[in-house]
């Protein structure tokens, strides 16, 4: 009976092992947060792309005097290419030019989209209070973006981040859509 007892006690007073022991019960766990801490560093690079996208879209458009389709189509395109090293096929941008009649109704006057649907010309739109006065126009640009991690448990189905800029143009009242 002391054999059974002897080996057990020496088996606690044992110490030769239990790093690997704790290594392995840890090691899961940390590389887990790891990865995922990577992955919100992507995320929130990609919330920044996004609202760089916004940013430079409406800065563009805000400084025409006119607009044509090339231009829109130029616009897209260097816009777009700011989401770079990111996958371009959930990116969705709507560029719309919202004017204000005497009335104070804000509604589209032109609208542009890239991988998504444009805005209805003559719909109605609600901007913020005070943003645009009467005859003037404003120039409304809506990104949306789904980022999809490699680690596709980590956020299935994606993350959605969308963001809207608004800019007044810049040398005109309102800006024109040309063909």
């Amino acid at each position: 009976m002391r054999a059974p007892n002897r080996s057990l006690s020496s088996f606690v007073r044992d110490t030769a092992g239990i790093s690997a022991v704790e290594f392995a019960l840890i090691a899961p766990l940390m590389i887990t947060l790891y990865l995922g801490a990577c992955e919100l560093c992507n995320l929130l690079l990609a919330d920044r792309k996004v609202t760089n996208v916004t940013a430079a879209t409406t800065d563009l458009v805000a400084q025409e005097m006119s607009i044509s389709n090339n231009e829109m189509t130029d616009i897209f395109t260097a816009s777009s290419a700011i989401m770079e090293p990111y996958d371009l096929s959930t990116l969705k941008i709507v560029v719309s030019s919202v004017v204000m009649d005497a009335g104070g109704n804000t509604t589209v006057a032109w609208s542009d989209g890239y991988q998504t649907n444009a805005r209805a010309v003559g719909s109605a739109f609600t901007l913020p209070t005070g943003l645009v006065s009467s005859g003037g126009s404003v120039i409304v640009t809506e990104v949306s973006y789904v980022y999809s991690s490699p680690v596709q448990e980590i956020w299935p189905g994606g993350f959605a981040v969308h963001d809207t800029f608004y800019q007044k143009p810049r040398r005109t009242a309102q800006i024109p859509r040309v063909s």
